[in-house]
């Protein structure tokens, strides 16, 4: 991503400004909207491998933001410990039954609750770092929308990507830009199980992109967990 280093956290699709006006007793904010060009990251980057390279530098800009001031993290907040989710994935998984590998999933999400908690200095996190929330033009990221679910916490949540994104050679590449430790690269693929497994059971039979999304984060995080099993899409009833 060629402007990696400014896109910190007012990146985005659309840009607002605004000024407080009020009448009959409300406040209303008005918007000035600049739309940022691009398309999002599902089949259209170019070269992954140079993509890992853009994405981790973004990734490590946005860690250096100075965290003084910040809100609390609410709880279940991305990048708060693994832990919080537990219930949630086992329910999703449940809800799944068949239409996943349940037994691999949950194997892959207790070997990554083991994973050593984090105990360093919380960083800022986007928290969902899909290709959905990436912009590509020209075959190249862009920027980074959807800062929705910023928030102070873990870094090792922004490694998402390493599953709903890259695959092979571009993921190692990804991991050594950021020079991810085990444990870390653990939490990660925890995360990445958790948005795949809570999207497929909240978005099954209504949303077939995000089902389609979430499909193939899964079945590179099993397949990550297990590097002799080759990745098992969901089976779609819908």
């Amino acid at each position: 991503m060629a402007a990696a280093a400014r896109a910190a956290p007012a990146a985005g699709r659309s840009r607002a400004a605004g000024e407080r006006a009020s009448g009959r007793g409300l406040s209303l904010r008005l918007v000035r909207v600049r739309v940022v060009p691009g398309e999002n990251a599902n089949g259209t980057i170019a070269d992954l491998d140079q993509a890992a390279v853009d994405l981790a530098a973004f990734v490590r800009a946005l860690r250096r933001v100075d965290t003084t001031g910040a809100p609390a993290r609410p709880p279940r907040g991305r990048g708060g410990p693994l832990a919080e989710g537990d219930e949630q994935v086992r329910r999703s998984v449940a809800e799944l039954g068949d239409r996943i590998d349940a037994d691999a999933t949950s194997r892959s999400w207790e070997e990554s609750l083991r994973a050593s908690v984090w105990d360093g200095q919380e960083v800022w996190v986007h928290g969902d770092l899909l290709p959905g929330n990436l912009l590509v033009v020209d075959g190249r990221l862009s920027a980074v929308i959807d800062f929705g679910g910023l928030n102070v916490g873990d870094p090792a949540c922004d490694l998402q990507p390493a599953w709903n994104v890259f695959a092979g050679g571009s993921r190692a590449r990804f991991r050594a830009e950021l020079e991810v430790d085990d444990a870390s690269w653990l939490r990660g693929r925890g995360w990445a199980l958790y948005q795949a497994a809570s999207a497929l059971a909240y978005y099954w039979g209504t949303n077939p992109g995000m089902i389609s999304q979430a499909s193939y984060a899964l079945g590179q995080v099993l397949a990550d967990s297990s590097p002799d099993r080759p990745p098992r899409p969901a089976e779609s009833r819908a």
